[in-house]
């Protein structure tokens, strides 16, 4: 038995006892015996559901064609436009930010050059007074 065949069967075991659905529904869905998709489920003939039963599974239970197949923990193409979503705006933020800290480190250099200019001329009267 292949880890590609395992891996869907244990998705598609997941998935339905998730919805607390019976082997002879999701089969009645796909419009196929409960032998078939028990042997889906458990791995025992060399099958894999067909393409079009991928399909409808997908649609079933909401999740994308790679979580069926075990390829990802992303269930759905939606999460990961979310997720890429939440990052842009993450960086977005992360950016605006930087460019704040950006400028507060400007005004504090510019600061401390005055100070020091300052240091500078109060050090230096003394020597010029004396001249």
């Amino acid at each position: 038995m292949s880890e590609f065949k395992t891996r869907v069967a244990r998705v598609l075991k997941q998935l339905r006892l998730e919805r607390k659905m019976t082997q002879h529904a999701i089969a009645k869905e796909l419009g196929i015996s409960q032998q078939a998709y028990q042997d889906y489920e458990n791995c025992k003939k060399r099958t894999l559901p067909k393409l079009e039963d991928f399909a409808r599974l997908k649609w079933l239970y909401g999740v994308s064609y790679e979580y069926l197949i075990g390829e990802t923990l992303v269930r759905r193409n939606h999460d990961i436009y979310e997720n890429f979503k939440t990052a842009k705006n993450l960086n977005e933020t992360l950016i605006k930010r930087l460019l704040e800290y950006e400028n507060e480190m400007l005004e504090l250099r510019n600061t401390i050059n005055t100070l020091v200019s300052a240091l500078k001329d109060m050090c230096d009267a003394p020597k010029r007074r004396k001249a």
